[in-house]
């Protein structure tokens, strides 16, 4: 029973620190004070999860698949499967829906798009360069984790264009994200550093493609009253 108990408060201890740490950081993201601001926070995350590799750092990533095993050794569900593509397609329902973010809906498609794009080639990069085997012992590509990139992509997404009109939105994107790394855990998919570094390329991803934005808005998107001069 004190082992049951303990497995499951480093399980709470850790989908809370994910989740109540990056709505923090959404409430200070808010604010120009400092431009560098929402990088700490994936950057951090990115250290973070590769130190717990293997049995270094705490919790590591053996412990926590040696406590799954024990605990849930026959646990399995799709439902991240599903549930990874709530927090992406939200920002694109909520706009069809009337309720407009921070950038008209093809602004979105293209800053999703990019976003995404750069976060899925560093991911895919990532795997099929450190060939790094699955706890359940399937493929050698776990680090890091697609499933948990792609959510925190669209969780990060939904922030940066709704987070200004409420952090419930940030929350439900970030919340969706955390449960989508947990489960690939608890389905024996993924280590703990493969969740934790997924989760923070998403975020740095999106970050950085906000950050450069305005240079690519002016060449995507030329004002109407533009005419060339031959």
């Amino acid at each position: 029973m004190l082992k049951i108990n303990t497995f499951r408060k480093s399980s709470l201890f850790i989908l809370f620190f994910l989740l109540s740490s990056k709505v923090l950081f959404a409430q200070l993201d808010t604010c120009d004070c400092n431009k560098n601001k929402p990088f700490v926070f994936p950057a951090a995350l990115i250290a973070y999860g590769s130190l717990s590799m293997g049995k270094a750092g705490f919790p590591s990533s053996e412990y926590i698949k040696n406590q799954r095993n024990i605990h849930y050794p026959n646990f399995h569900t799709k439902i991240d499967d599903y549930i990874v593509f709530a927090p992406s397609a939200l920002p694109f329902a909520l706009d069809l829906a009337g309720i407009k973010g921070r950038h008209n809906f093809k602004e979105k498609m293209v800053l999703y798009g990019l976003s995404m794009g750069l976060n899925m080639a560093i991911v895919n990069g990532l795997k099929y360069s450190t060939k790094i085997l699955r706890p359940d012992g399937s493929t050698k590509d776990a680090f890091p984790s697609g499933h948990t990139a792609f959510a925190f992509g669209g969780a990060q997404f939904l922030h940066k264009e709704y987070g200004y009109r409420s952090l419930w939105y940030s929350a439900f994107g970030y919340a969706t994200a955390t449960t989508t790394g947990g489960l690939r855990i608890l389905n024996n998919r993924h280590w703990f550093s493969d969740v934790v570094v997924g989760a923070g390329i998403a975020m740095l991803s999106t970050e950085v493609i906000y950050r450069v934005y305005p240079k690519i808005k002016s060449k995507i998107f030329k004002p109407k009253n533009e005419q060339k001069h031959f």
